[in-house]
């Protein structure tokens, strides 16, 4: 992407890695923008994901795969690499410290993908 390049991909609930196709490239920097809603299980909610509504969620909490993170967040990683992931949410600058495909999940537990719904709008503009 050069400077000024905008591209809009869909991230869907159910995908435990969504590859974008967009390759982001190390040192520049990106504003990333998510629109939409998807569900989990019965829960909707926004790319910004939802806090635990009742015990058995919080106690699932430390066990989802970006721990700190609301359910369903829209999170962020280069090339499918853990030690790269990122918060989006509905909106963040990101600056990658390597020249990598973007790759995204919504914020669930591992194995509990199959009850997933929906996909959100992800919008990624190189602005520097």
């Amino acid at each position: 992407m050069e400077i000024g390049d905008t591209a809009v991909v869909a991230i869907a609930a159910r995908q435990r890695w969504n590859d974008t196709h967009v390759t982001l490239e190390k040192d520049a920097q990106y504003a990333l923008s998510a629109t939409g809603e998807w569900i989990d299980w019965k829960t909707r909610c926004g790319p910004a994901g939802y806090p635990s509504p009742n015990f058995l969620l919080r106690l699932s909490e430390r066990a989802r795969r970006a721990p700190s993170e609301p359910w369903f967040a829209l999170i962020g990683a280069l090339d499918h690499d853990r030690s790269t992931q990122f918060t989006i949410g509905t909106s963040c600058g990101y600056q990658p410290t390597r020249t990598a495909e973007l790759t995204c999940f919504a914020n669930d537990l591992s194995l509990a993908y199959c009850n997933n719904k929906g996909e959100v709008t992800l919008t990624i503009h190189r602005i520097a």
